[in-house]
C-alpha cells in the first residue's frame, strides 16, 4: 500500500463511524471507510515521533485482522472520541501492545483526522457517499490483493526453507511427524505460487490501469486448486497435537527460538505463527472480493468473472470457517502447554476429540492449607488451571486444574474480593482471593457460564 498521510474528516453514527478524504480542490468529501462498531476494535497508540504517530487510535477489524490507524488533531479530540465510542456506543477495547516494527507496517495505511463534525442525524441517506465504480478504489483493492500475496508467499516459504527442512535434516522431529505437521503446506505453496505468477503476468505496466486487471478470470483459474485449504483446516488440530509433542524438547525449543531470532526472513515469526496463516489468507478472500465487487462497475469485462470467483472463493471460506475456531483454539493451547512446566506429562490440553477454548486468564491468589499463594490461572470451556509463575524466564510451573462439570461456585467476600469453588465429588473448597470486586465478580461469572454450558450440553462430571 502507498504510503500517504491524507486530512479527513470522520461522522459518528449511532451505529458506525464514517471517514471521508477531504481535498482542497473538491468542497465534498469523499467517502473513504465505513466502521461499523459491532465489527471493530480500537487500540490507543503512544505518541512516536520517529514513525509519525500523535494522538492516534488503531482500529482492528475484528473477522479480518485488517489495520487502520487514524491520528487526530489534540489529544483532546483524541480522548472525546474514544470515551463516545468505547462508553457510549460499547465499541470493544484491543489491550494488546504493539512492536515498533509492527506500527511501521501499519502506519502504510493511515488517515490524519483534523476536523471532528458529527452530524445530527444518524440517517445516512444525506453522507455523500460514490457509486460503486470508482476505478481508484478497484485499483488500490487489485494491489492490496497483489502485494498481500506476495507477504502470504513469503511466509509459506519461510515455513518450507527455514523450519521443515532443517528440523528434518537435523532430525529434530521424525519425518512421520513432519508429514502430519506440514500437510499440504508446499502444495498451497504451489498453488499460491502460480496465482501470484498470473497476477504478475497480466499486471498492466502503467500504473493507472491497474483496474483494467482481470483478477477474477485469474482467480477462477486457480479457483478449484484453493479446495485444498479445506483439508489443511481439517488437518490443523492434528498437526498441532504432533507439533505438541515437541514443546518441552530442548533441541526443538532451542531451534525455533534461535532462527525466530536470528533469521531476518523470518521476521520474528516463529512456526506457530505461520502456520496458522493458510487459514487467515482462505478467509480473507472472499472480503478482499466483496470489496473489489462494490467498487467494480457492472459493465466492466471482469465483473462477471469476478461474481464466479467470490462465490467459489465464499464457498471454500466457509467450510474453513466452520474449523477456524478450533484451528485458532490449538495454535493458543499449544503455545499455553510450551509455557507450563510439566503439565504436558500430568494433564494433556490439546485433545482434538474435546476442543478447548481459552475464556480468561490472569492471576489470582489462591488459599492453600498453610498460606495464601499467587497463581497464574487459565479459564477453559471445562477446566481452570493454575500454575506458578516463573518471571524471570516467563515460564509457569504446573501445579492443578479444576475441572467445571457440576462444581459449586458461591461469592463470600466484597471486602476481601473472595469466592469459593468445589469441584464434583470433591470434599475440598478452593478460596481465591482477587485484587478487586469487578475483577472478582468477572471470574465467578465466567466460571458460572461455562458450568451452565457443560450442563446445558449434557456433560458429565470429572472427578479426575
Amino acid at each position: 500500500m502507498r504510503n500517504k498521510t491524507y486530512p479527513g474528516k470522520y461522522y459518528i453514527f449511532n451505529d458506525m463511524m464514517i471517514v471521508a478524504k477531504v481535498s482542497k480542490s473538491k468542497q465534498i468529501p469523499k467517502f473513504d471507510h465505513l466502521f461499523k462498531y459491532q465489527e471493530i476494535q480500537l487500540r490507543k497508540l503512544m505518541d512516536d515521533e520517529n514513525i509519525g504517530i500523535k494522538n492516534g487510535i488503531e482500529i482492528i477489524f475484528s473477522e479480518t485482522a485488517d489495520l487502520y490507524i487514524c491520528l487526530f488533531s489534540t489529544s483532546e479530540e483524541k480522548n472525546t472520541i474514544w470515551k463516545e465510542l468505547t462508553v457510549d456506543f460499547n465499541v470493544k477495547i484491543d489491550e494488546t501492545s504493539l512492536s515498533e516494527e509492527k506500527l511501521q507496517q501499519m502506519m502504510k495505511r493511515r488517515v490524519t483526522l483534523k476536523k471532528y463534525e458529527n452530524p445530527n442525524s444518524t440517517d445516512i441517506d444525506d453522507f455523500p457517499i460514490p457509486e460503486s465504480t470508482d476505478e481508484e478504489m478497484r485499483g488500490n483493492i487489485i494491489l492490496e490483493i497483489i502485494q498481500t500475496e506476495e507477504d502470504y508467499l513469503s511466509s509459506l516459504n519461510i515455513i518450507i526453507q527455514y523450519y521443515k527442512k532443517p528440523l528434518i535434516q537435523k532430525k529434530i522431529i521424525s519425518s512421520e511427524d513432519s508429514t502430519e505437521i506440514f500437510k499440504q503446506v508446499e502444495t498451497i505453496f504451489g498453488v499460491n505460487k502460480q496465482l501470484l505468477e498470473l497476477l504478475r503476468k497480466d499486471m498492466p505496466i502503467n500504473p493507472n490501469e491497474i483496474s483494467d486487471l482481470k483478477i477474477g478470470n485469474i482467480f477462477l483459474q486457480v479457483a478449484d486448486f484453493l479446495k485444498l485449504y479445506i483439508d489443511y483446516c481439517s488437518n490443523y488440530t492434528f498437526s498441532m497435537k504432533r507439533l505438541n509433542k515437541y514443546t518441552s524438547n530442548s533441541k526443538y525449543k532451542n531451534f525455533i527460538s534461535n532462527t525466530r531470532k536470528t533469521v531476518p526472513e523470518c521476521k520474528g515469526l516463529d512456526l506457530l505463527d505461520l502456520l496458522i496463516k493458510p487459514i487467515q489468507r482462505i478467509c480473507r478472500y472472499p472480503l478482499l472480493f466483496e470489496k473489489l465487487l462494490k467498487s467494480t462497475a457492472k459493465d466492466h469485462p471482469d465483473f462477471p468473472e469476478m461474481r464466479k470467483t467470490y462465490s467459489k472463493l465464499n464457498e471454500i471460506a466457509k467450510k474453513v470457517d466452520q474449523r477456524k475456531k478450533a484451528a485458532e483454539s490449538a495454535k493458543i493451547l499449544v503455545d499455553i502447554t510450551s509455557k507450563i512446566i510439566g503439565m504436558k506429562r500430568k494433564f494433556p490440553l490439546l485433545e482434538p476429540s474435546n476442543p478447548r477454548i481459552l475464556i480468561k486468564e490472569g492471576f489470582m491468589n489462591k488459599k492453600s492449607v498453610k498460606k495464601i499463594q499467587e497463581r497464574y490461572f487459565w479459564l477453559f470451556n471445562d477446566v481452570l488451571i493454575y500454575a506458578q509463575a516463573v518471571i524471570r524466564n516467563h515460564k509457569y510451573i504446573y501445579k492443578g486444574r479444576l475441572f467445571l462439570a457440576g462444581a459449586f461456585v458461591r461469592d463470600l467476600s466484597s471486602t476481601n474480593h473472595t469466592f469459593h469453588m468445589i469441584p464434583y465429588g470433591s470434599k475440598k473448597s478452593y478460596i481465591f482471593y482477587c485484587n478487586s470486586e469487578d475483577e472478582k465478580l468477572s471470574w465467578i461469572n465466567q466460571i458460572k457460564n461455562q458450568i451452565l454450558d457443560l450442563e446445558s450440553n449434557g456433560v458429565l462430571p470429572r472427578i479426575k
